[in-house]
């Protein structure tokens, strides 16, 4: 991976060459901006304010070298926000005129904004080059219908196993599990229970929402894992419970599979609602294997600090077509109701070029889009694998993810519960999911 010192000494390369790039490529249909003239050793800067729900100090020391250079054209004002309340403040600014030029937006935001974010057209941004550039889950960004791309790739969060090495070693096991057959025999091995029945030792966490950290994400990993995308890239119609391009059962299997955790009569039985959340039964020592982002490292190990634990790729489908697990992707976008349009893509262009994004990966730990990025030797052994899993993971085109929680939610429990068979309860969720759909591309 490049170092910092890269990152800053190719700022002034990759301003210029995206300045001159940028008037090419949005040339004609970005009408109205023209640069400011300055001189040959200082170059009037645009401000530009830029939102995202990532930290502030991370943030704008990526940025600092990109602000303080006096030969480039912009000036990025980074604002954190608060990522609950990010969709009603990004309305809100907008309703009032006072919205961002730019926005940082994970994949569940981009179908809801879609009236409020520019989308890139092919002819600027070529769809070849873009697949070309940028890793496989960026893909849910094209559209293809409209032959324009819905925002600039920039960082991605995958879903990973955390692991005790300390309870795994406890129970003779040297490893993580690769595959799911291999997780269901660790997590009975790791389960223990006391006097009264009750788990006090958790082998993994699945069967539950409401204290499941990742719920949603967990069974999205399941369902992409057997192939199927959830939602058509190019329909925009969920393929749950397809029965013609896609195996519906295999839906049903990932429903009836994530259930069996917290099923008291199977074998499997491992977690319940009784428990803490996830997060906090792995962080106390007491879950031996955790799903979560990468993006959780820190915050595990500021929970506890002598924790001995380490992190793995989700585990995979033996003999599967696909090794694969969900991931966040977050991209840059520009507001249609920003009156600096070219100079916002431009900056938007530079922030995810190679080597400057590789700048805000060290800062942010997280993993970059780029292929180039991606195929690096890592600094470290979190960075290896957060670069395996950034390569491996997938994502599919949310259409709001509260409510595909609760969808979920309660497709799980249904079929828990018995009140219906695994197979109609997949085909209520694909129609609530359809009808989000529809509602939002009308």
């Amino acid at each position: 991976m490049k170092g910092i010192s890269v990152f800053g000494a190719i700022i002034i390369v990759i301003f210029v060459a995206a300045a001159l790039i940028a008037v090419l490529m949005f040339a004609g249909f970005l009408p109205g901006y023209k640069g400011k003239k300055g001189s040959s050793s200082k170059v009037d800067k645009t401000d530009l304010v830029l939102w995202g729900t990532f930290a502030k100090n991370e943030m704008n020391s990526a940025l600092a070298s990109i602000n303080k250079d006096r030969q480039a054209p912009i000036k990025i004002n980074y604002i954190q926000k608060s990522p609950k309340s990010y969709q009603n403040d990004l309305v809100d600014a907008l309703a009032s005129n006072k919205g961002p030029d730019m926005i940082i937006v994970s994949q569940d935001m981009l179908l809801k904004n879609q009236d409020r974010f520019f989308a890139i057209p092919f002819t600027a941004y070529p769809e070849r080059d873009f697949k070309d550039n940028f890793s496989d889950i960026a893909e849910v960004l094209l559209n293809t219908k409209s032959k324009s791309i819905r925002g600039l790739p920039f960082m991605i969060d995958p879903l990973v196993m955390y692991w005790n090495k300390n309870l795994f070693s406890s129970s003779g096991i040297s490893g993580p599990p690769e595959y799911w057959d291999e997780f269901l025999e660790y997590t009975k091995a790791l389960t223990e229970k006391n006097e009264r029945g009750n788990i006090s030792q958790a082998g993994a966490a699945m069967g539950e929402f409401s204290n499941v950290n990742n719920a949603k994400d967990i069974f999205s990993t399941l369902v992409l894992q057997t192939g199927n995308p959830i939602v058509d890239s190019k329909t925009l119609k969920t393929t749950m419970g397809d029965g013609k391009n896609y195996s519906a059962k295999a839906t049903e299997n990932a429903v009836n599979f994530f259930n069996e955790f917290s099923n008291p009569n199977k074998l499997n039985y491992s977690w319940n609602r009784s428990l803490s959340s996830s997060q906090d039964m792995f962080a106390g020592g007491s879950l031996a294997m955790y799903f979560g982002f990468a993006s959780e490292y820190e915050s595990i190990k500021k929970k506890n600090s002598h924790l001995g634990f380490d992190v793995a790729l989700m585990p995979q489908i033996r003999d599967g077509a696909i090794r694969t697990s969900f991931g966040r992707l977050y991209s840059i976008v520009v507001l249609n109701d920003s009156n600096k349009k070219q100079p916002a893509l431009n900056a938007a262009v530079s922030m995810t070029s190679s080597g400057v994004l590789d700048g805000f990966s060290s800062y942010l730990r997280l993993a970059p889009t780029r292929r180039n990025a991606l195929t690096q030797n890592a600094s470290d052994s979190y960075f290896s694998l957060l670069y395996k899993a950034a390569i491996m993971a997938r994502s599919w085109m949310e259409p709001d993810s509260d409510k595909i929680n609760d969808i979920f939610k309660d497709m799980t429990s249904t079929a828990a519960s018995g009140a219906a068979p695994a197979s109609e309860a997949v085909r209520v969720a694909e129609r609530k999911i359809n009808d989000i759909l529809e509602k939002m591309l009308k």
